[in-house]
This record gives structure tokens, C-alpha cells and sequence, in this order.
């Protein structure tokens, strides 16, 4: 079971409650930028733990497959990168670098909603290493549900991405009820639309309008999962970069619907 704690100097998870025991798991990631990174907002209280044993810990993907439009360009190749079609993977966060300014790398970051396994599908068209790679995930227990991009003045190159997700249990029922703890005591909290639109984003200097102000007017079209879907891929729009690279303008999302499991 997923719920956000205040552990290791930032909000993190405890992933499997064993109700009735002593046995937590607990599990600490990076620290994220606090001058990038947005506050998630604060839950509204359930009105008891009644519902307890309703809040689903555990998911499932199934069909139909579907494509939102770009963020961004679509004057290039498409190129694709996704979960392998027997596996329960949902996006959660990206590692993205830059070869001489080309954004020519990109990582999508997994959780495996069935059995919790993180696996990567990368691109990675520098030729050589990448460079300035940053990374943004989305808190523990959030799955990824939208995307906005950021390009450069002339919209040729990606330089900024912005994560929009949401509590696995709220994605699956709007209405139902996720593990929040906001205030340092994990408590039953009532799904709202706030919840379902928390983010995490970085922007480059040559960010178009370059303000550091975060997603605003400047970046391109945010584009969603239909509701209650998740975003199991990317499809990049993929242009020629300086040499022999390539690097990307555009990107497009591959969702699938979660159900519990």
C-alpha cells in the first residue's frame, strides 16, 4: 500500500502496510530542486477510515491503447519508446540530457503498479555521452497522467518538461479516497482535482521566455490521458541535431487504462 511520509529531509512513501503488524517498508529518494520542484497540495480529510480496506494497493493496465496529440513539434520522425506489452508499467518520472545543447537523451523512469519493479526505457541519440542530465519524478504513489513541454525561441529543441500525475487511487475512482500525509501522520484523504494535478518540472535557461517562472504562456499545449488512464510511453518527435545526433521537439503520450487489481 502507498502512502507519502516525511522521511529522509522530503515527502517520500511507505509502500507496503502490513495492517495488524509491525512490518513497514520504507524507502528514500533523491532530493528534488526547491526552487523547480512545486508543493503538492493538501488533502481533504476522509471522515473516518471506514473505507480502509476500499483503497486499492495494487493495479493492473488493460486495453484499449490510446495517443494523445504532441506538446510541441510534429515535423519529424516518430520515434517510440514504451512498456513491453505483458508488464504492468506506468511512467512516474524522466532523466533527460543534452549533448551540445542538442536534447538528444531521454529516460523514462517506471513503476510496475502490479509488483513495484522500476525499470528505464531510454533514448539516447548522442553518439557519445550525455550531458547535463536532469532528473524529475513524480512523488511516490503519483503515476503520470499528462505532460507539457517547454522548446527554445526558435521551437527546434526540448528545454523544458513538465510531469502532471495524480494518486494511483484517485486516477482509478475521482470520487474514492488515497494515503496522504501532508501534516506527518498518514491519514485516509479525499480525492480532489487538486490531487490529481500535481506536478514536477525543470526548464532550461534557453527555456522560451527563459523566466525560470515554471510552465506559463511561453510553453507549448498540455496534453492528458483520458480519465482514468496512465501514461505507459512517449512518442518523440525526433529531428537532426548537431553531427551525427539527433534530439527531441515533440512529444506525444501512449496511455492505458489502470483498474485495481
Amino acid at each position: 500500500m502507498y502512502f507519502e511520509s516525511t522521511m529522509c529531509g522530503r515527502s517520500v512513501a511507505l509502500f507496503f502496510v502490513a495492517l495488524g503488524s509491525a512490518s513497514i517498508a520504507v524507502a528514500c529518494g533523491e532530493a528534488s530542486d526547491p526552487a523547480i520542484a512545486m508543493d503538492e497540495p493538501g488533502p481533504v480529510f476522509a471522515q473516518s477510515v471506514a473505507g480502509l480496506d476500499d483503497v486499492p494497493t495494487a493495479f493492473e493496465l488493460e486495453l484499449p491503447e490510446t495517443i494523445t496529440p504532441f506538446s510541441g513539434r510534429i515535423n519529424g520522425d516518430v520515434v517510440t519508446r514504451s512498456r513491453s506489452y505483458t508488464s504492468n508499467d506506468v511512467v512516474v518520472g524522466v532523466k533527460a540530457g543534452e549533448r551540445s545543447n542538442d536534447p538528444c537523451y531521454l529516460r523514462l523512469l517506471y513503476r510496475d503498479v502490479a509488483t513495484g519493479s522500476e525499470p528505464t526505457r531510454t533514448y539516447d541519440k548522442c553518439v557519445n555521452a550525455e550531458r547535463s542530465v536532469i532528473t524529475r519524478e513524480l512523488p511516490e504513489g503519483y503515476l503520470m497522467t499528462g505532460i507539457r513541454i517547454c522548446l527554445n525561441r526558435s521551437r527546434t529543441k526540448l528545454k523544458g518538461i513538465q510531469l502532471i500525475g495524480g494518486p494511483a487511487p484517485c486516477i482509478v475512482d475521482n470520487n474514492g479516497t488515497y494515503w496522504s500525509n501532508s501534516f506527518g501522520t498518514p491519514v485516509l484523504a479525499q480525492c480532489t482535482p487538486a490531487a490529481l494535478e500535481v506536478d514536477r518540472y525543470f526548464e532550461r535557461t534557453n527555456c522560451k521566455g527563459g523566466s525560470f517562472g515554471g510552465p506559463d504562456d511561453d510553453w507549448e499545449t498540455e496534453r492528458n490521458c483520458q480519465p482514468g488512464s496512465v501514461v505507459t510511453g512517449f512518442r518523440l518527435n525526433e529531428v537532426d541535431g548537431g553531427g551525427a545526433r539527433h534530439m527531441i521537439n515533440g512529444i506525444s503520450l501512449i496511455c492505458h487504462q489502470i483498474f485495481p487489481d
